[in-house]
């Protein structure tokens, strides 16, 4: 796919090749240690990172897991069965809406979007805490009604 944006800039560029790299996939190289990570993170205006950023193959992992659209009466999520760390969940909390970003609670503008979809994840031993969480999907609505409920929790 980034290939082909690529030759389509490069078209609209008079024939010029050009590289795409899509923003979300990147892997700084400068921080080594955690006072250097919390300072690049705060620069990134993402003050809520405290951990290294996740190695670029996990991060084409993770955005190919993205793309799968959940489906309860299945029991499909993006991310089932799969085990996150920190790391990956800031990530794509970074990642978030091709990367606008978590939810802004603060902001009331934002209250309307959907948070980040982690229904079915293995979160076992990663510390969440002072995440952005806002919005995040992590379970079932009873709302769907029982049967949907069952059907799906079955399935996990």
């Amino acid at each position: 796919m980034d290939g082909y944006i690529g030759k389509i800039l490069g078209i609209l560029y008079h024939g010029e090749q050009l590289s795409y790299t899509s923003p979300l996939l990147h892997q700084p190289s400068d921080p080594k240690s955690p006072e250097e990570w919390r300072i690049h993170w705060q620069k990134q205006n993402q003050p809520w990172r405290t951990e290294p950023e996740i190695p670029l193959a996990r991060q084409k992992e993770l955005s190919k897991h993205l793309a799968i659209v959940p489906n309860i009466e299945k029991g499909l999520y993006p991310f089932k069965g799969m085990h996150l760390s920190r790391a990956d969940v800031e990530w794509l909390l970074a990642a978030h809406e091709n990367g606008r970003g978590p939810v802004d609670w603060s902001d009331e503008k934002q209250r309307n979007r959907k948070g980040l979809d982690l229904r079915g994840a293995d979160l076992r031993y990663a510390d969440l805490q002072k995440l952005p969480l806002a919005r995040l999907r992590g379970a079932l609505t009873w709302r769907g009604g029982t049967r949907s409920h069952e059907r799906a929790t079955q399935s996990c």
